[in-house]
């Protein structure tokens, strides 16, 4: 009895394992059936994604077969326009003398070469325009990549002022005479000012900066004291700080100092300005009031328009050199105080300042007194720099009466 009864469970639970099976197998075809159906609706798809890119690069190809033919056309069209155009010519030319004849051919030939002449014209123009593009770009990126114009000791930057066109008037331009002076950095010349015939400042290009065109420039007509350049370079002393250092080289030592590569050499190489007489004795804008203030007041008034009248000229003290032909040339600007329009307030740098000069040089001290010096100051009241001796002391009681009586009048 019991060995029946673990027969009939064994046979249930048979059963049951069968049906799971079939209910697997089911499922197994139904997902086989399913994936069936969506690997048919992706091929569909595709298929129509494919005809939908057959019918468009027709369309493109059908375009560019009509693009082709109309050019083709206006090329016949404009083939027989001139076709006609000298057949009506020779029409013209048959009831004409042979004179006549030459002077129409000559006529034709004529307007051939004004219309050649025309492009050339244009091309012309059009290479001079890209040529002040270019220039504009240029002035642009030294007008955004200039630092803050002030400081002491020898400001380089004074020159790229002076290089850089009004914004107000594109034409205009400074006219100031300056040596020779160029940016060396990581070994190498950077920037080189001049000044041109018309008398601006100019720049060189970047194909005219070599060491050969240097030297040459240097060592062109070397004056009587053998001096040919001088050389400002920024070197921090034994306590850290920085100081100027300003060496002078005749020809000989700027042969040698032109031809070693350095890549640590950064400083500003100018040529030497031999000054009228004895010594090396640069003018102060003070000295000439007629002449060097009113250049003064020009180069403030140029910096001003230039920086987008963000940074005004308060205080600068420039060095002028008087040739030997009685040329002013401005050497340097040995200190300049600006103030900001915008934030109003000053800022300075401070350099210490060493000169080292050849052995043949005598070094001779100058007990230089000014008999015309002039001392400025600035009004509080207007603004304006007014000489010292101008000025007189005021009560505040008279100011005072003087005001009543201006208001009684």
């Amino acid at each position: 009895m019991g060995q029946k009864n673990g027969q009939k469970f064994g046979n249930g639970e048979n059963q049951k394992n069968n049906r799971n099976k079939d209910d697997k197998d089911e499922e197994s075809q139904g997902s086989l059936l399913q994936n069936d159906i969506d690997g048919e609706k992706y091929k569909q798809e595709c298929e129509e994604l494919q005809i939908k890119v057959q019918n468009q690069q027709k369309e493109i190809d059908h375009l560019i077969q009509e693009l082709h033919s109309s050019k083709n056309r206006e090329k016949k069209y404009q083939a027989e326009i001139d076709f006609l155009k000298t057949k009506q010519i020779s029409i013209e030319n048959k009831g004409k003398s042979k004179e006549e004849q030459l002077m129409s051919d000559q006529e034709l030939n004529n307007l051939i070469e004004g219309e050649t002449a025309n492009y050339q014209d244009q091309q012309d123009i059009d290479a001079v325009n890209c040529k002040q593009q270019q220039k504009n770009n240029f002035q642009l990126m030294r007008r955004q990549d200039f630092e803050i114009l002030e400081g002491e000791g020898f400001l380089f930057n004074i020159f790229n002022y002076l290089y850089l066109s009004d914004p107000l008037n594109q034409q205009q331009k400074i006219k100031v005479n300056i040596p020779d002076t160029i940016l060396f950095k990581y070994g190498k010349p950077k920037l080189w000012y001049f000044t041109g015939k018309e008398g601006k400042v100019l720049a060189k290009r970047a194909e005219n900066m070599k060491i050969k065109d240097i030297q040459t420039k240097f060592l062109k007509n070397i004056n009587d004291c053998n001096i040919v350049a001088r050389f400002f370079q920024l070197k921090s002393n034994k306590n850290g700080q920085q100081e100027l250092e300003l060496k002078y080289y005749n020809a000989e030592q700027f042969e040698q100092f032109i031809n070693t590569t350095d890549l640590d050499r950064e400083g500003y190489l100018q040529k030497f300005i031999q000054p009228r007489g004895k010594f090396n004795k640069p003018y102060r804008s003070k000295l000439f009031p007629q002449v060097m203030e009113t250049l003064c007041f020009n180069i403030a008034g140029h910096i001003l328009n230039v920086n987008n009248f963000k940074h005004e000229v308060r205080n600068m003290e420039l060095s002028f050199v008087l040739d030997q032909k009685d040329k002013l040339y401005l050497i340097s600007a040995d200190r300049i105080k600006t103030i900001d329009l915008q934030e109003n307030y000053d800022k300075q740098k401070k350099f210490n300042f060493k000169i080292t000069l050849p052995d043949f040089v005598k070094q001779t001290v100058l007990n230089a007194k000014y008999e015309n010096e002039i001392n400025l100051r600035v009004c509080p009241g207007c603004d304006k720099q007014t000489q010292i001796e101008k000025y007189e002391q005021v009560n505040l009681l008279e100011v005072i009466q003087a005001w009543q009586f201006i208001q009684l009048i």
